[in-house]
């Protein structure tokens, strides 16, 4: 219903801008000939004719209307050059050229362009990429210089061809299009080189790495490998196939041969179909728009705040699990779908710059705090990039600047990247948390934008319904889990996301008057605190008296109340109290969040943002990952794959070659062996020579991690979650594997060629997770302890999604806390946490 409602709306901007063209192209010329006709004249007036004209009492009407219309057909002639530019750019799929003296014309016939071309669609040629004449060169681990350079030197000498691009498709990133294009993902950067703030006809600039919009053409390396629209985009949907297609052969998978060729290899057919949120997709041919991860992705970039701030919170809560275990058994772990929720969390926190906006907060506030004299202005409004961090006030300021940039009179203040996080820690430290009520809202240009709510405390957030909704929970969803609120009351009116009461800030009451009388004593006694100590704002007070914890009221309502007014009166009475109503509500309100389909309009001041709304599936998803980490009740025993003998030492390999270690503690790994470690930042030793290509490494650990071997079908979906690889790309993550570990004592390959359809590796290769569980019942759980060098799979900026929804990483956790418990501590004793999850 949602998504036909937005398809909808798309189809009447796309007519409204068709018709607009047509008028303006067709309507204009058609109405000056119709009622003007010939503007000029049709012979060559004598001297005497202009003179008697220009002497006269009176221009004519008719020289008038013929001069007016000569105007209008040249302002016509100019919109028809504009529109042919943004044509042509469109059907090209690149940046239009820019029309001097255009203004801001030419913007408005691209927005009238692109949307008409929803309609129109179908005319644009497909293969956007025009790189056909530039030579393509399918480069495998082991290709011969030889026939590269054959490939190479195909072209023709006299001519230089243009440089290579691609059109990115949706969920596309730099990593992947390298891998795709160039066959190395660490080359990424030498596309960022290339493309960086480069202006794309959307209007939007290329000006964060991490990200890139569908539809954008990227210019390439010269070296980069030429690969058709429908492969060289993994996450698009395969096509459907056709009559005349050779059917794919029924023997088991072969590695190509290193050949080079002008013509890119096509995929051949895998053993399972391309996955979508752990279900295999109905047809081949599904759309995208029915692929759940292709709608999670792009929604959770502008909300990485707010995914940061929920996966550090569930990291706390589950070390508190840990320390309250039962012996032998796990803690609760959540289901499928919110484990698959996490892994799209844990992706878009890796870059969003959490605990550094936290400092720069309570830096801020150290400035603030010594200023020379008046009451301390409020923030109106921080944003959060990658290059800084921007914070508002709502005036100006005379105080110390410390690590800041101010301009505007003290009112902006700007911390740059490039001044290190520890330089901030030792003074944030000794600071409260200025703006407990600081939420994220939306982004502009690649940059998160939060506002305080108590700075402006009634907010009503309008617009569609169900944006409106999710925009509110995922307000609700940042309160409760903000790392820049030494505290914070929530209360949640309606019916929010189950679980989002299962930490002690929220709670959730069905009717507005269940709560208003707490709610009206609560402010009315901070207000009166403040009157007493002179400070006219608790922004105000928590600045100049960091030891005293002033906790904000924040009242979150999805829906009409009958106490609505009396609660909006409060709220504009008493300090430290903030409303956030969603909906058609009458009111007095101080701001307004208008959300519509995929913008948001920040009223008074107009300000027009993508909005950070988690999607509904999301917060549900997220409130039970809330649930599931705050119970501290038993889960399931702890299934122990251990041997029937009990493990005396720690013992590798066919041959049990005895595992010592050195006198730092770190395991000598014996000659022929590779041991994968993932008890803390993945690394593989051992093998012929290091691996250097970070999918290779995943795809060792994976296959470690499995020793019964898999087969091709789920490998590529556990290493390429968000859509199936090229066979090329495939090819050569395993290829270079192979040849970097090398030959075990046997002579054989540490990883095995394929046999029946099946990926595994030798006898040889082993992890320091088995021998954590192999050695449960032994004498040796302190050496296998010994291996435990943090979190499992820390540190991971990439990939290594299915250690979270295989539920590995979790497993892992609780055996190296139960190893802790049983080094220490006889069984029947009082269990502590091991310092190993520090």
């Amino acid at each position: 219903m949602r998504r036909s409602i937005r398809s909808a709306r798309r189809t009447v901007r796309a007519v409204v801008a068709l018709v607009l063209l047509v008028a303006i192209l067709g309507g204009v010329p058609a109405a000056l000939v119709r009622f003007v006709g010939w503007p000029l004249p049709r012979m060559t007036p004598s001297w005497g004719d202009l003179t008697h004209a220009l002497n006269g009492a009176s221009i004519s009407d008719a020289v008038l209307i013929k001069s007016l219309a000569c105007v209008t057909w040249a302002l016509w002639a100019f919109l028809v050059a504009c529109f042919a530019v943004e044509t042509r750019a469109w059907m090209r799929g690149r940046e239009a050229r820019h029309i001097p003296i255009a203004g801001v014309v030419q913007p408005i016939m691209r927005e009238l362009v692109v949307s008409a071309a929803l309609l129109i669609g179908s005319l644009r040629p497909s293969g956007v990429t025009t790189i056909a004449t530039y030579p393509a060169v399918s480069v495998t681990s082991v290709s011969s210089p030889a026939s590269v350079a054959t490939a190479t030197t195909a072209a023709p000498s006299e001519a230089t061809p243009p440089p290579p691009t691609c059109v990115v498709a949706p969920r596309d990133s730099l990593w992947k299009l390298a891998e795709v294009h160039l066959g190395d993902g660490l080359r990424w950067r030498e596309i960022w080189d290339l493309n960086r703030d480069k202006s794309f006809p959307d209007g939007r600039r290329f000006r964060e790495p991490s990200l890139i919009n569908p539809g954008w053409t990227l210019t390439l390396p010269t070296d980069a490998r030429v690969v058709p629209s429908d492969v060289a985009s993994p996450s698009t949907a395969l096509p459907p196939v056709a009559m005349h297609e050779v059917p794919p052969p029924a023997g088991p998978p072969t590695e190509p041969p290193s050949v080079s060729t002008s013509e890119p290899m096509p995929p051949p057919p895998t053993s399972a179909p391309v996955r979508t949120n752990g279900r295999p997709p109905a047809t081949a041919a599904a759309s995208q728009e029915d692929d759940p991860d292709h709608r999670a992705v792009p929604l959770l970039a502008g909300s990485a705040l707010v995914a940061a701030a929920l996966i550090a919170c569930l990291s706390r809560l589950r070390r508190r699990q840990l320390r309250l275990r039962a012996p032998g058994h796990m803690p609760r772990l959540p289901g499928p779908d919110a484990a698959r929720a996490e892994v799209h969390l844990r992706r878009a926190a890796v870059a969003a710059p959490f605990d550094r906006l936290d400092s720069a907060l309570r830096v801020l506030a150290h400035s603030l705090g010594r200023r020379k004299a008046g009451a301390c202005p409020s923030i109106s409004a921080v944003s959060v990039g990658p290059d800084a961090i921007e914070i508002l006030l709502t005036d100006a300021v005379d105080a110390p600047t410390g690590p800041f940039d101010v301009e505007a009179n003290g009112r902006a203040w700007t911390l740059p990247a490039s001044l290190p996080d520890g330089d901030l820690r030792p003074i944030a430290n000794t600071q409260a948390g200025p703006s407990p009520a600081l939420v994220t809202v939306g982004t502009i240009d690649e940059r998160s934008v939060l506002i305080d709510l108590e700075a402006a405390p009634r907010t009503l957030v309008g617009g569609d319904p169900l944006d409106a909704e999710s925009l509110l929970w995922t307000i609700a969803l940042d309160l409760i889990t903000s790392n820049r609120a030494d505290d914070v009351n929530v209360v949640l009116v309606g019916h929010p996301p189950a679980g989002f009461d299962a930490l002690s800030r929220a709670r959730v009451f069905e009717h507005l008057a269940d709560v208003m009388d707490e709610i009206e004593r609560e402010a009315a006694a901070l207000t009166e605190f403040l009157r007493a100590r002179r400070r006219p704002t608790t922004f105000d007070a928590r600045i100049d008296d960091p030891g005293d914890i002033l906790t904000p009221i924040v009242v979150l309502i999805a829906d009409g109340q009958p106490d609505l007014d009396r609660l909006l009166k409060a709220a504009h009475t008493y300090r430290g109290l903030a409303v956030v109503v969603a909906g058609d509500a009458d009111g007095e309100f101080d701001r307004e969040l208008c959300v519509e389909d995929d913008t948001l309009v920040l009223k008074p001041v107009g300000l027009r943002l993508t909005p950070a709304h988690l999607p509904p599936e999301m917060l549900q998803a997220s409130g039970e990952l809330l649930r599931v980490a705050a119970d501290v009740e038993a889960g399931e025993l702890l299934d122990l794959r251990t041997s029937s003998e009990p493990r005396g030492a720690l013992t590798v390999g066919p041959h049990e070659v005895l595992l010592e270690f050195d006198p730092h503690g770190q395991p000598i790994v014996p000659a022929g062996h590779v041991m994968v470690k993932v008890l803390g930042p993945v690394e593989i030793e051992g093998g012929q020579q290091p691996i250097d290509r970070r999918r290779s490494v995943e795809l060792v650990t994976y296959l470690a991690m499995h020793p019964e071997g898999v087969d091709d079908g789920r490998l590529r979906t556990a290493l390429w979650p968000e859509g199936a690889p090229t066979q090329a790309a495939f090819n050569e993550t395993v290829s270079k594997a192979r040849r970097m570990l090398g030959l075990d004592p046997q002579g054989n390959h540490h990883l095995r060629n394929v046999d029946k359809r099946r990926y595994r590796v030798g006898p040889f290769v082993f992890t320091d997770a088995a021998l954590l569980e192999e050695s449960i019942e032994g004498e040796r759980w302190g050496d296998a302890l010994r291996l435990v060098r943090g979190m499992p799979f820390d540190a991971t900026t990439g990939g290594y999604e299915w250690a979270y929804e295989e539920g590995q990483a979790h497993r892992l956790v609780v055996l190296i806390e139960e190893a802790g418990s049983r080094v220490n501590y006889p069984a029947n004793a009082k269990r502590v946490s091991t310092s190993a999850l520090s």
